[in-house]
């Protein structure tokens, strides 16, 4: 979902911050969201959102350092 968000540039994470916001059953359908916030020359910013059924069960956040970047 995050290397979806950046690009599927290689790349190393720097700090990454995540809040479980509630359990996920075994039969439920998880689906992942992520949103590329800010694009620097060798930094990307991304927040992320996993949802069970529709319901939102945990949010992320995290910048990650592009490897071989200017």
């Amino acid at each position: 979902m995050f290397f979806d968000a950046i690009g599927g540039e290689p790349c190393a994470t720097i700090s990454l911050d995540t809040e479980f916001l509630a359990a996920a059953q075994s039969d439920q359908r998880i689906e992942g969201r992520a949103e590329l916030l800010r694009k620097g020359r060798s930094v990307r910013f991304v927040r992320g959102e996993l949802f069970a059924n529709e319901k939102r069960i945990m949010i992320a956040s995290g910048a990650w350092a592009i490897i071989g970047g200017k």
